[in-house]
């Protein structure tokens, strides 16, 4: 499970996406906790179980909502896992900054 946040002054949000281990019962746990605490903290939580579904989610339900007009990224794996940066950066209705270099 990777969890990724994107807050503005109002808006605090995360998905969560499913990498599948061998144990799932103590995962299920754990993805319960990890939202029911996130909640707690005043954050939206999509939870999608593959990666392709976290950028659903994403493109689909977080980004019209928050609607960024400049966007940057702190190294983020599960970003670059799901296809979202590479996205983001494609994107002509917002600026990408990138923050490391050529070399992510």
């Amino acid at each position: 499970m990777f969890p990724h946040h994107f807050r503005t002054a109002k808006i605090r949000k995360t998905f969560l996406y499913l990498h599948h281990t061998k144990n799932e019962t103590m995962e299920a746990e754990i993805i319960e906790k990890t939202i029911k605490a996130l909640e707690k903290n005043n954050f939206e939580v999509f939870f999608a179980q593959n990666r392709d579904e976290a950028r659903e989610v994403f493109f689909n339900t977080i980004f019209p909502e928050i609607k960024p007009t400049c966007v940057s990224w702190g190294d983020s794996m599960t970003m670059k896992a799901t296809g979202v940066l590479e996205e983001i950066e494609k994107r002509t209705d917002c600026v990408f900054i990138q923050t490391l270099g050529d070399h992510y």
